[in-house]
């Protein structure tokens, strides 16, 4: 046998690395949810940066919400409890979230939580279309059964019998500050998250507390009647209740419903961290006639590393969007000390130095191209996810390809009534930071492309 036979017959044989073809088929009808934005919380990250030099916090307010950066709308504000004096067992990253009234009796002081606030009113001079909520994880030590903004000692209900009052009384009187002093209008008010959690605990890492259900709904009707009393609605209203578990959410909504307190809500909120029965949630919250947030997310006992774990994130995203159908998607920390899991900015919290991870390049391939207004469509395959836009003319496709191998793809668009010209393709792989490729033309109405490993790609097609 020649040698040029037997090269050809060892490249014949050589290992395939390009999984099959994947069809994915974008279908303009049936419309699911209409996005109002992506966004994150501001604790704990902004109790720190938020002391930084202008200079650096400005860039950091430009990275999160500028329509080249993250392009983020959606802001929950944190309202401290406030430990106890003398506790240092909260998390030195920010953990240790000020409260406006020190001790039982005590003046409101208005001058804390000073870096959150500038964060928020940066956010809020750099975005018109800005939706703030403003959110609790812990009553004031002063108001919990053990003394402790961190949980009870054995992760019970916290909050004392007679401070639920008290406890609404403080949320409000803080929201109507803010929009008195600031121009800071809630929208929303959330008096308690993850209070299924068990985990809130005394000499915790971070502020917390534990609502059984029917806890839950009584904290919820004193927070309704102090906001009404103090004339608050119905600009602000109640969301709730911020479960860390779907399923949790499901089951508290559903012994929510006979106990009257659904009409005083505007929102439903829930994290995805855990649970499975998102299309049934879907189902209920549209059933109440509720709008759906997913409030909280980030790679909570994820074991992947690197991008592999970004794209775990991605991937909860397009399952979220699809089955949940929340019409906000916001993450936990924008920032986080040398944690490139969590945070989408890491930063050196001593060194005042930051920079944007791999994930923030990946949520981007969502936040910058599915805008505020745009509507969610079916597509064939879970790893996708399109919206279109109110004008009906910019279709966006988000893929998101976890495999190890490329992976080819044709896009069927053939539902659609005309395509006026090629699509504008972004990319993040390990090489690639959100980047624009070269043009991929539509041909009879489809769009063949190969999928990196471990990447995500948008498409933006014009359409009629």
């Amino acid at each position: 046998m020649s040698k040029h036979l037997i090269g050809l017959w060892c490249v014949m044989w050589l290992p395939v690395t390009v999984g099959a073809e994947m069809k994915v088929r974008v279908d303009p009808v049936p419309r699911q949810q209409r996005i109002e934005g992506w966004g994150a919380s501001l604790c704990w990250w902004a109790n720190i940066v938020g002391g930084w030099p202008e200079q650096s916090v400005d860039e950091i307010c430009d990275w999160i919400t500028g329509a080249d950066g993250l392009n983020m709308n959606i802001f929950r504000f944190n309202i401290g409890g406030g430990d106890a004096p003398g506790h240092e067992h909260m998390r030195k990253d920010g953990g240790a979230m000020p409260g406006y009234r020190p001790a039982a009796g005590a003046p409101y002081d208005w001058n804390a939580d000073a870096n959150q606030r500038h964060i928020l009113l940066k956010l809020k001079a750099r975005r018109r279309d800005a939706i703030f909520e403003a959110f609790a994880n812990s009553p004031p030590w002063w108001m919990t059964k053990s003394g402790c903004a961190a949980g009870n000692t054995d992760g019970a209900n916290n909050l004392r019998e007679d401070c639920y009052d008290d406890f609404a009384d403080y949320l409000t009187e803080v929201v109507r500050h803010y929009r008195q002093a600031h121009g800071v209008v809630f929208r929303t008010l959330a008096p308690m998250n993850e209070p299924d959690a068990g985990c809130w605990q005394a000499q915790g890492g971070q502020e917390g507390c534990r609502f059984t259900v029917d806890k839950q709904i009584q904290i919820l009707h004193e927070t309704y009647r102090h906001l009404h009393r103090k004339g608050l609605l119905p600009v602000t209203q109640l969301s709730a209740m911020d479960a860390s578990n779907l399923d949790h959410c499901l089951a508290a909504l559903r012994d929510y419903v006979p106990r009257q307190v659904i009409p005083h809500i505007r929102q439903i909120n829930t994290h995805s961290y855990f649970g499975s029965q998102r299309q049934e949630l879907a189902a209920l919250a549209r059933q109440l006639q509720k709008p759906l947030w997913q409030s909280e997310s980030g790679p909570l006992h994820v074991q992947e590393t690197g991008l592999a774990n970004h794209l775990v994130i991605a991937q909860r995203i397009i399952t979220d969007l699809r089955e949940l159908q929340p019409v906000a998607w916001l993450d936990w920390q924008i920032m986080a000390e040398n944690d490139p899991r969590w945070g989408l900015i890491v930063a050196d919290y001593q060194k005042k130095t930051y920079r944007k991870a791999k994930s923030f390049f990946v949520r981007s391939q969502f936040t910058r191209f599915i805008q505020p207004g745009d509507t969610i469509l079916e597509t064939s395959e879970t790893n996708s996810v399109a919206a279109i836009s109110p004008d009906n003319q910019r279709l966006v496709v988000v893929i998101c390809h976890a495999g190890d191998a490329t992976l080819p793809a044709v896009i069927d668009l053939s539902r659609f009534r005309e395509i006026r010209g090629p699509a504008t393709v972004h990319q993040t792989t390990a090489q690639l930071d959100c980047a624009t490729l070269n043009p991929v033309a539509v041909i009879a109405k489809r769009l063949s492309l190969t999928l990196p490993a471990l990447s995500v790609t948008t498409l933006v097609i014009p359409v009629e």
